[in-house]
C-alpha cells in the first residue's frame, strides 16, 4: 500500500463528498469504516441517494473515481423505510493489498 491508510480513507470521503454535492444530493458522508486482515486492508463506503436520475450516474462516478485504488466492488439498492421518503443505498468495497 503505497498510501497511508488515513490519506485513502480522506480521499475516499472527500471524492463521495464531490460526487453527491455535483449531483445536488443532499447526504453527506462523514465517515469510511476500515477493515485490516492479514492480507489486505478494505475501505468500506455507504452513500444514499435520492434522485432516481442520479443512481447510476453516482454509481459509475464512483466506479471511475475508486477503480486504482484497489479491488472495488459498488452495490446499489433502494431502501424504502417506514417513515421517511425512499432512497438507493450506494456502497463500495475497496480492497487494498498490503
Amino acid at each position: 500500500m503505497s498510501m497511508s491508510k488515513d490519506s485513502i480513507k480522506k480521499e475516499l470521503i472527500d471524492k463521495s463528498n464531490e460526487i453527491l454535492k455535483k449531483y445536488d444530493e443532499s447526504y453527506v458522508v462523514d465517515d469510511i469504516a476500515i477493515l485490516n486482515t492479514a492480507k489486505n486492508t478494505s475501505f468500506l463506503g455507504n452513500l444514499r441517494v435520492f434522485n432516481d436520475d442520479n443512481v447510476k450516474k453516482i454509481q459509475s462516478e464512483i466506479e471511475k473515481a475508486f477503480k486504482d485504488i484497489g479491488v472495488l466492488k459498488v452495490r446499489n439498492r433502494k431502501v424504502i423505510p417506514c417513515c421517511a421518503p425512499y432512497y438507493f443505498h450506494i456502497s463500495f468495497n475497496i480492497a487494498v493489498d498490503k
